[in-house]
């Protein structure tokens, strides 16, 4: 559970700050709930906030008290646990934030610091004794249960009272039926110089024959029956000449002494308090007229505030009699002319030429444009050749929509124009006038017939269409004015290419293709991945090179290689290889890792296996080689797939034979 021996002296700012042992403050809560459903190693709540309230390492408990560790948050409702520990649908869940405390530990503490400063700081509390227990609770944080115990002994009836940090004894108060008693020549004072001594409410005192000046009586002065004042009597001295000796007696006071004056409304107020000057507020928004409340609509029988002028008075006037009519005459003028218009007459806004007036609502002229009548005639013409009709070309309106002028163009029709005048097509000479279409001649009405440039109707010489086709590669055309139009061979073999270098031309035709999968015979490819069946010599011809691996950039490569033994008893050995080469130069480092090696079949030994190195090639450290070493019985073919992966824009391997 935890130490009987804790000690919450840090032992000073640089030594075990959070004491013996180190403890330090819980995380708190973070969230609780109850899950809606279960998944193995999961905790659902559908409810749940996760994504904004808990993280990684939070503890989860279930209402059994079981708890784990949150892996990760996959959603706003659902958790993954490190254990599974919900098992049934509607259990209570706690979590509790980083870092999170075993509920119920417990330690007491042992030892505390010279001051408090020196103490552990456990959730906020830092005041410990020694003997309290220090305990980790369901809310994750450090609590506190107060175990320090006093010493000491006391009297029955008597107030207790520290005599020590630690030992209680005796005071001077005893309690008793009728109340509370002082020991003899104990007197009751303030602590400290100055104060009151406030005896509040309805309490007595009785036996007091003097009181120093700082004795308070906020309760008031409980005087003998029947001797209490009349409303708003004080208690003051009879004594006109006042002076000691003389009783305090309930009188009418006849004399005062204004304390503050407040301003009202419209009321500006200057000088010292109590011997105010009052005016009345003409400026800001609260003065006299702001002040007197909400607008209305005045009447003629209202009344207002004027100055007035002959007297310098203010006085009151009526509504009514403001000289608002006080004018001689109104001017009218128009386009042309002016009117006078005097008190009391009437104005008359006339309608002239299209325009219409009427007063047909209060307070409201309405100004009209007339209607205006339109009468519409139909009539017909035919004219013949050379006759005329005449048109309507433009209408102008002006920008308040009046027509202002109409254009009317008289049309003559051309007589007939043959198409027999000029010269033969061809020529450079005009070759006839645009006009009427001639009659075809008697006889000349088949649909052979068409009308040629000279106006007459002729049969074609010919009714051919397209004589020749002229295409470029890759299309051909052959026949004539009967051309077959074809598609040239590109010159590549019909085939499937696999992992293939494909030539494309500027009109996208492959025009040249090599298969990249197959890299036997010792070629030079580039591409992503590359086979081989390689026959390894013999012990004595010592290791070979099966491929090298060349890039034209120094960049790093990374790479996989499969090696398949043939199939036989004595050297089936199948391996793969993941190849890393450095930054490309000349003390280039290459790592090469075997992940995968069956060895010698069963029953075979080491020597029926072949060993493959990988090392750099050349001086500039661009590319590497592969060797590989034969069997010691004899050799073998062995299967080479190379994986180049992105390193095949701009690798080239060499499969050697």
């Amino acid at each position: 559970m935890g130490s009987w021996n804790a000690s919450m002296d840090t032992g000073g700012t640089d030594n075990t700050p959070d004491g013996t042992p180190a403890l330090t403050s819980g995380g708190g809560l973070a969230t609780s709930g109850t899950n809606s459903s279960v998944t193995a190693g999961k905790l659902i709540d559908s409810s749940a906030t996760f994504s904004s309230t808990v993280t990684a390492n939070d503890r989860v408990y279930n209402e059994a008290g079981a708890f784990t560790t949150i892996t990760s948050i996959d959603s706003n409702t659902q958790l993954t646990l490190v254990d599974d520990i919900f098992l049934t649908t509607g259990q209570a869940y706690t979590i509790d934030n980083d870092p999170a405390l075993s509920q119920g530990e417990y330690y007491v503490v042992s030892a505390i610091g010279s001051s408090t400063s020196r103490n552990a700081t456990l959730n906020g509390t830092q005041d410990w004794a020694v003997g309290d227990w220090v305990i980790a609770g369901a809310g994750n944080t450090w609590e506190k249960l107060d175990q320090t115990g006093v010493d000491g002994t006391g009297s029955a009836n008597r107030l207790a009272k520290f005599s020590s940090t630690s030992v209680i004894a005796d005071s001077i108060i005893l309690e008793e039926t009728g109340g509370i008693k002082l020991d003899s020549g104990k007197t009751i004072t303030t602590q400290g110089s100055g104060g009151n001594l406030i005896i509040a409410g309805a309490s007595s005192v009785s036996g007091l024959t003097t009181a120093g000046a700082a004795l308070s009586l906020t309760g008031g002065v409980n005087l003998p029956t029947g001797a209490y004042g009349a409303a708003n009597q004080v208690l003051g001295n009879a004594n006109a000449a006042g002076g000691a000796g003389n009783d305090l007696v309930w009188i009418t006071p006849t004399t005062g002494t204004v304390e503050s004056v407040t301003a009202g409304d419209g009321i500006v107020l200057t000088g010292d308090a109590v011997d105010p000057v009052v005016n009345v507020d003409y400026a800001g928004t609260d003065n006299i007229v702001l002040s007197a409340g909400a607008a209305v609509t005045p009447v003629g029988a209202d009344t207002i505030i004027i100055n007035d002028a002959t007297t310098g008075n203010v006085v009151q006037a009526l509504v009514s009699n403001l000289p608002f009519d006080a004018y001689n005459k109104w001017v009218l003028t128009g386009d042309t002319g002016t009117q006078n218009v005097e008190s009391g007459n009437t104005v008359d806004i006339a309608g002239g030429t299209y325009i219409t007036t009427a007063a047909a609502a209060t307070d409201t002229l309405t100004i009209n444009h007339d209607t205006t009548s339109r009468t519409d005639t139909a009539s017909t013409d035919a004219p013949s050749f050379g006759g005329t009709f005449d048109a309507v070309t433009s209408v102008t309106s002006n920008t308040t929509g009046h027509v202002t002028a109409i254009d009317i163009s008289t049309v003559t029709l051309p007589s007939p124009v043959n198409f027999t005048a000029g010269s033969a097509p061809g020529a450079t000479a005009a070759v006839g006038t645009a006009g009427y279409v001639p009659a075809p001649a008697a006889g000349t009405g088949s649909t052979a017939y068409f009308l040629n440039a000279t106006g007459t109707m002729t049969i074609p010489p010919n009714d051919d269409g397209v004589t020749a086709v002229t295409a470029t590669a890759p299309i051909s055309s052959t026949g004539g004015d009967t051309p077959v139009i074809s598609h040239d061979t590109s010159g590549v073999t019909a085939a499937t290419y696999k992992m293939a270098d494909i030539t494309v031309d500027d009109k996208g035709h492959v025009t040249a293709a090599a298969d990249g999968h197959s890299g036997g015979g010792g070629g030079t490819k580039k591409g992503g991945i590359f086979t081989k069946l390689y026959t390894t010599g013999t012990v004595a011809a010592g290791a070979a090179t099966a491929f090298s691996i060349s890039r034209a950039t120094t960049g790093s490569m990374v790479f996989d290689v499969m090696f398949t033994g043939e199939t036989r008893a004595s050297s089936s050995v199948t391996k793969k290889f993941t190849v890393v080469k450095q930054f490309g130069n000349s003390n280039g480092v290459i790592s090469s890792f075997k992940i995968l090696d069956t060895g010698p079949g069963i029953g075979n030994t080491g020597t029926d296996d072949f060993t493959v190195v990988f090392e750099k090639k050349g001086t500039d450290g661009l590319g590497l080689n592969c060797t590989i070493a034969a069997v010691a019985k004899d050799s073998q073919k062995i299967g080479i797939t190379i994986n180049l992966g992105f390193g095949e824009n701009d690798a080239t391997v060499v499969m050697n034979a």
